[in-house]
């Protein structure tokens, strides 16, 4: 018994130099974690420029959106609006319309809108 406790001092003692001797990180410790941390910086930044382009997207989703409420109100309030006038205070680039069918004092109109080089088509009924 008593030899056993010896050995297993021995055997403490020297576990706890060892341990004591082992300071700092190792080579393959320090690269593991810096490309852990260059990970996530790239993937911070993907998140970055997928907000930003999300919110452009919004912005023009936005624009369209308010532009046809516009031209919608517009002509909704007066339907005989002179074009040019419509086309000056809204800055669209040209304006078409196109008599789609007639029924009685009402007539159906479809009214196409270039701005931006974009094409917005609208139907009304006159």
């Amino acid at each position: 018994m008593k030899y056993q406790l010896k050995n297993y001092n021995l055997l403490t003692v020297n576990q706890l130099k060892l341990t004591s001797i082992k300071r700092g990180f190792s080579l393959l410790e320090v690269v593991i974690s810096l490309f852990i941390i260059s990970i996530t910086f790239l993937a911070y930044s993907q998140l970055i420029d997928q907000n930003l382009k999300a919110q452009d997207q919004k912005q023009k989703f936005l624009k369209d959106h308010q532009l046809k409420s516009n031209l919608l109100t517009i002509y909704v309030t007066d339907s005989n609006v002179d074009d040019f006038l419509v086309r000056e205070i809204l800055e669209i680039d040209s304006i078409s319309n196109q008599l789609i069918g007639r029924y009685n004092s009402l007539s159906e109109v479809e009214l196409e809108f270039k701005y931006d080089s974009k094409i917005i088509k609208i139907k009304l009924i006159k």
